[in-house]
């Protein structure tokens, strides 16, 4: 019995030395990222983080994996705000929950010539055909 507890008590240990070797690789980590980033454009990434995983979640009703995330900033960089939630909104209403059908909806418009919404409206209100 008193075997079993120094057991427990040595993995108790090793847990915490295993959280505090994440903390300290969480802190090397981030002096990298602190060396070629200012503190406002990792505030601005992470802000930019949060607002993909919040619209992914409610598009796609799920948690978004590392590589979606990967995907979904470059995507939330290179895309006007309106036509990415256009763009999750449309992959929603299909049920097509996926961020290749989101790319695939950004695509379309843009090969239209269409990079915002004030384009999609004068398109829609062009050709009648949105």
């Amino acid at each position: 019995e008193i075997e079993k507890d120094k057991d427990k008590d040595k993995d108790k240990d090793n847990d915490k030395d295993n959280d505090n070797d994440k903390d300290k690789e969480l802190s090397e980590e981030e002096a990298f990222i602190q060396q070629f980033y200012t503190p406002e454009e990792i505030a601005e990434y992470e802000k930019k983080k949060k607002e993909g995983a919040s619209l992914f979640k409610k598009a796609f009703g799920r948690e978004i994996t590392e590589k979606e995330m990967e995907l979904l900033l470059s995507l939330m960089n290179r895309t006007d705000e309106e036509i990415l939630d256009h763009a999750f909104e449309q992959a929603a209403i299909n049920d097509r929950k996926n961020l290749g059908y989101v790319q695939g909806v950004i695509k379309n418009l843009r090969e239209k010539g269409i990079t915002n919404m004030k384009e999609m409206f004068e398109y829609d209100r062009k050709t009648g055909n949105f």
